[in-house]
């Protein structure tokens, strides 16, 4: 119960803004749901009649979100860890395609599942080798819409224990695993919508610089008091703040900040795709729902395009 709520107020905490970090973010969060859980997160295009899996930005818990972060370790375990994690971000990068049938609606409602359940020898899917060449087990596989605006837009997430770790894990506690991330599926999903719905181009996503100066501006720091804390002069720090426009879309200092703190969005907009996810463990069967087939199309897909400045 407390991982899930600590797991719960991490999701909370993720950006409501397109980040270069978000997928990382995001799957430091989701990796706090079991003990020595790794979690590996993409950003991507799906082709829901060919399984074709475009990845635009990945992420993988334990990796350090910022590019000019030089991690310090203790221990030999850490450093091991911190290459482990790169070993499967590098791999997730290169991904072309699901591998497995997913249900017809998943593109409608979000999915969780083992992976196990949707091909009876996942380990052979490009997903389940990265997965099953290391200690990892039993990965779980979580697929959410980011938007019906365009189809195929998802976020992906697999989550998997350490099997030298966790080497008890039995058919339950995947199954209660398995439940538990389809009850975050909601609260992830807005996130994913808030920040990346309208932002399809990763050129458009806020640089760090430009997410530091945001969160400054959000307390309330005017553009001088910025210059100051970063050493950096007034003019380059409000030619950042223009580019924050532009990318977000605002007009105002206060539609801005609104938009960063994910209160621009009415009602009805925070409706979120995946608000009730297909979620299958062992009690349930993939052929109760009509998997995705060459032909089957169950959204009709505009193509991605990017609708914010990319400047």
């Amino acid at each position: 119960m407390i991982r899930t709520i600590h797991t719960t107020e991490q999701i909370c905490n993720l950006p409501a803004v397109p980040t270069h970090d978000w997928a990382t973010q995001a799957a430091n969060a989701l990796a706090l749901v079991a003990p020595s859980a790794t979690a590996g997160t993409l950003i991507a295009h799906l082709d829901p009649s060919t399984g074709t899996l475009k990845p635009i930005s990945t992420g993988v818990s334990g990796t350090h979100a910022g590019k000019h972060t030089r991690p310090t370790f203790t221990t030999h375990t850490q450093a091991e860890s911190f290459h482990h994690a790169y070993a499967i971000q590098d791999k997730l990068e290169r991904i072309t395609t699901l591998g497995f049938d997913i249900p017809d609606q998943t593109l409608q409602h979000g999915l969780v599942a083992p992976i196990s359940m949707l091909h009876t020898r996942w380990q052979a899917t490009q997903i389940g080798q990265i997965f099953a060449a290391t200690s990892d087990q039993s990965p779980i596989a979580v697929i959410i819409p980011i938007t019906h605006e365009h189809a195929g837009f998802v976020l992906i997430a697999i989550v998997a224990m350490n099997a030298q770790q966790q080497p008890d894990a039995t058919p339950q506690s995947i199954d209660q695993l398995t439940q538990i991330l389809g009850q975050l599926v909601p609260i992830l999903s807005r996130k994913a919508k808030a920040a990346l719905e309208h932002v399809t181009n990763p050129k458009a996503w806020l640089t760090d610089r430009e997410h530091e100066i945001l969160n400054q501006l959000i307390v309330g720091h005017s553009v001088r008091v910025i210059a100051d804390n970063l050493e950096r002069s007034s003019h380059t720090v409000h030619d950042h703040v223009k580019n924050l426009h532009k990318k977000l879309g605002a007009s105002s200092r206060g539609e801005l900040i609104a938009k960063a703190l994910g209160y621009s969005l009415s009602p009805s907009e925070q409706q979120t795709p995946a608000h009730d996810p297909i979620i299958l463990t062992g009690s349930s069967s993939l052929a109760e729902h009509k998997p995705a087939h060459a032909k089957a199309m169950p959204i009709k897909a505009k193509p991605l395009t990017n609708t914010a400045n990319t400047h």
